[in-house]
């Protein structure tokens, strides 16, 4: 599929997450078991249309693989474990949680991908992202560091892929909070395309320069 994909979308670069491009962005996580993870996540529904967004899930915090999660990446450090499924296939965001991200899919899926020293007065020109191909059943690290958003479908089936943050990150920050532009909610950084009218709208900085890129199928 990788290099399907690959030949389809030439707007920006596409690699694989095994490449050493993106050894920048993060690492692939391959001594934890992630069988009792994507078993849960494989139950989750998918909406017909859009994304949604769980940050908390129960059923996925109550099992044992993720005290090994918490300790081995997060440093035993509280943590929350939800999933974002959905049907996405633009960039339309960039967030960035200055603390590490977990994810691992049940279906293949690609990850925009930018790295926070390269903005420049809260805008990112898109000539510095980078696209990752991510095999389903792969577990990865992003680093604090690394800007990124919700994942983009490969297939028409749609994506479900499980999220693992620090606890509260994502929460809604109090109304009259003075702040910097780009923090969008606890713990999360944002800026967005300006034809995302969905996060213009939420009052989301426009900071994303250049073409707003889509996935495109075979």
């Amino acid at each position: 599929m990788f290099t399907a994909l690959k030949k389809v979308n030439t707007d920006f670069p596409l690699f694989n997450v095994k490449d050493d491009e993106f050894k920048k962005y993060g690492q692939i996580i391959d001594d934890i078991d992630s069988d009792s993870l994507l078993k849960v996540l494989a139950d989750k529904t998918i909406p017909d249309v859009g994304n949604t967004y769980v940050a908390s899930d129960v059923s996925l915090e109550s099992l044992p693989i993720t005290t090994t999660i918490k300790t081995n990446i997060f440093g035993g450090l509280p943590i929350e474990v939800g999933y974002c499924n959905g049907h996405s296939h633009q960039l339309n965001c960039l967030e960035w949680h200055n603390s590490p991200e977990v994810n691992i899919a049940t279906e293949d899926i690609v990850l925009f991908l930018g790295q926070t020293p390269k903005l420049q007065n809260d805008h990112y020109d898109v000539s510095d992202i980078e696209a990752f191909f991510i095999p389903a059943g792969t577990m990865i690290a992003i680093y604090g560091t690394t800007m990124h958003f919700a994942p983009c479908r490969t297939s028409d089936r749609g994506f479900k892929c499980l999220v693992v943050l620090l606890k509260d990150i994502n929460a809604d920050l109090p109304e009259n909070l003075a702040k910097p532009k780009t923090l969008f909610k606890y713990g999360k950084w944002l800026i967005t395309h300006p034809d995302n009218e969905k996060f213009t709208s939420q009052g989301a900085f426009p900071g994303i320069i250049g073409q707003n890129y889509e996935l495109k199928l075979m």
